[in-house]
């Protein structure tokens, strides 16, 4: 019994390169984000145990001019492949498993520079990750399995398109090309894909019983003259207020839209949702304004209007900010903070998981996530981070998407436009029940 376990477990975790079936093979794009942490550090790529190539370094000095460099490879298929990165002595940085299909092309992105808590892998929407192919130099792409050469070629080719706002109609052509998107089964979650036609009454009955509700924040109008006002938080707050009770089904009555709260109008914000929110509902939390990092204490504060520098007292923390989040009673529960310092909520525990579920999966488990403009750092105060979660939000035109999928719509474009190089970041929010599934936004 024994020896036919293992001879099972060799036959799912083994991954056949280059292989004779051209129609089957799996092409994996895995680009190695610019960034000027570790430039210099070499990286190993692994499918399995089987070594693919490296990652080499490049000069500091450079990073600013490099779009990042690519490994290009074609798989065997198989329906989960194991990514792995190691340094150059071995020691493994991160592992990503990818579901594939059958002739698809994947993309995944590596970040050499990921702090503690951050995963360095994570697989990207195809349509993302053409467009980041498309703008690299072909000095900057390694292609591994010679076979695939003209294919990646001849996709790059077609792939010439613009970097603004929406997808030039040469992507969305190039996304229905026949190589790369015959109709397959498709998975939501970290692949970012949507999955919309087969969703049975049961579930559509069971989404419909609860309510959608939302907390949204936004404070720039500071009593104390030593903190700084803000311009833009109220005017986006106000914004994504627009769009979910617009296009969502977020009614009027069930958010609560506070500007320039004081620290009591927050708490008391909160204490009405501990009481009103139910198992069926799902909760969103949305802040904006001054974010705060207190290396004394190890902890992250928000600003409420009449915070005051001196007194942390009058400041709201993120350890309060978990005490109601695992006390309201939702199903899903999504913190979204366009702040400074808003990743501190993630600092004790790895941010993603390498799950992949379907909408009714994602909806049934509960969930506690976090999405925020950037990790222990400042984010400036005109906000690319708000403008494109608003804009994907908008021009979404799915039943149902999950937070993540969100996410990674339009992450990449935060960091490409943002003047300080922000990083957003998304995850669970730790010892506040989170269980594995999702918050789902559906749309009218």
């Amino acid at each position: 019994m024994k020896k036919l376990s293992l001879l099972l477990l060799l036959l799912v975790t083994a991954v056949p390169l280059f292989s004779q079936q051209q129609q089957e093979d799996v092409i994996v794009y895995i680009n190695r984000l610019k960034k000027s942490t570790n430039s210099d550090k070499d990286f190993k790529v692994y499918f399995g145990d089987k070594y693919i190539g490296t990652f080499e370094g490049i000069n500091p000095a450079v990073t600013q001019e490099s779009k990042g460099k690519w490994i290009v490879v074609g798989i065997a298929y198989s329906e989960k492949l194991i990514l792995r990165v190691t340094d150059k002595k071995g020691q493994e940085i991160d592992r990503l498993v990818i579901e594939t299909f059958p002739g698809r092309s994947c993309f995944v992105e590596f970040n050499p520079a990921a702090g503690y808590g951050v995963k360095a892998l994570h697989q990207i929407t195809n349509m993302e990750g053409r467009k980041q192919f498309a703008e690299t130099t072909t000095a900057s792409v390694q292609i591994i399995t010679p076979q695939i050469a003209s294919r990646v070629w001849a996709e790059k080719g077609k792939l010439d398109i613009d970097d603004n706002e929406p997808v030039s109609a040469q992507a969305k052509a190039s996304s229905q090309s026949k190589t790369e998107d015959f109709p397959v089964p498709l998975t939501d979650g970290r692949n970012g894909i949507s999955v919309e036609s087969t969703l049975g009454t049961q579930f559509q009955e069971e989404i419909n019983r609860g309510k959608y509700y939302a907390l949204i924040i936004g404070i720039q109008d500071y009593l104390d003259p030593n903190i700084n006002d803000l311009d833009q938080p109220v005017k986006d707050a106000q914004a994504l207020y627009d769009v979910l009770t617009k296009f969502y089904t977020f009614s009027r009555e069930n958010v609560i839209l506070l500007s320039n709260p004081r620290r009591q109008q927050i708490t008391k914000a909160l204490d009405d949702l501990v009481e009103k929110v139910t198992p069926d509902d799902n909760l969103l939390i949305f802040y904006a304004g001054h974010g705060h990092w207190d290396e004394k204490l190890k902890q992250g504060f928000w600003l409420p209007v009449d915070a005051s520098e001196k007194n942390r007292g009058t400041w709201f923390s993120n350890a309060d900010l978990k005490t109601y989040i695992g006390g309201i009673n939702a199903r899903h529960t999504l913190l979204i903070t366009d702040a400074c310092f808003g990743g501190s909520i993630f600092k004790t525990r790895e941010a993603f998981t390498d799950a992949s579920a379907d909408i009714q999966e994602l909806y049934r488990y509960p969930s506690r996530k976090a999405m925020t403009s950037g990790a222990l750092n400042a984010v400036p105060d005109r906000s690319v981070f708000i403008e494109y979660l608003i804009k994907r939000l908008q021009n979404n035109d799915k039943k149902f998407i999950s937070a993540e999928q969100l996410f990674y719509s339009f992450k990449t474009a935060v960091i490409n436009n943002s003047a300080n190089n922000q990083i957003p970041q998304f995850g669970e929010i730790r010892e506040t029940g989170d269980e594995g599934g999702d918050f789902i936004f559906v749309r009218k």
